[in-house]
């Protein structure tokens, strides 16, 4: 966990990317963060680590929405994809579900955002714990990560 948050804390300062780091009770949904963060829930980054074509890979998506699986196939054509077991989540990131940050390359997985993140201004994510958050500018993110961008999120409810 410590290593991860300092990697991401080192990534931002080698591009000089502002960062407000946060410690704060363990949460583990997107509601329970942006509560205690005392954030939006629009600005909360959710992690989903997927299998995809048999290949781990990170989904990011903002914390109120939901994977749409057909969508993010067709989008990106993949022709099977499905949640990675919390035993792969932990064998690919070290970490527990919930508290992997939207980075893949700290796992040397691609990342792939919903473009909805692209549409605010910060983003707030747990940074490998889940009493541990950072919140950067999304323009920041989006030069650290280089992912692949495309619609595949709807709201959750």
């Amino acid at each position: 966990m410590e290593r991860v948050v300092t990697e991401i804390l080192q990534l931002l300062k080698n591009r000089e990317i502002q960062y407000k780091l946060l410690s704060h009770e363990p949460v583990f949904t997107s509601a329970q963060a942006a509560q205690v963060r005392n954030t939006s829930i629009t600005e909360s980054a959710k992690s989903l680590v997927l299998s995809a074509d048999n290949q781990a890979i990170l989904a990011v998506l903002q914390g109120h929405l939901r994977i749409k699986m057909k969508d993010f196939k067709r989008e990106f054509g993949f022709k099977n994809v499905r949640f990675a077991s919390s035993e792969e989540v932990k064998q690919v990131t070290g970490l527990d579900i919930g508290s992997i940050p939207p980075i893949g390359l700290l796992f040397g997985i691609a990342t792939y955002i919903d473009a909805g993140i692209s549409d605010i201004g910060n983003i707030v994510f747990n940074a490998g714990s889940h009493t541990t958050s950072l919140v950067i500018p999304t323009s920041g993110f989006l030069e650290i990560v280089d992912p692949y961008i495309g619609n595949f999120a709807d709201s959750a409810n």
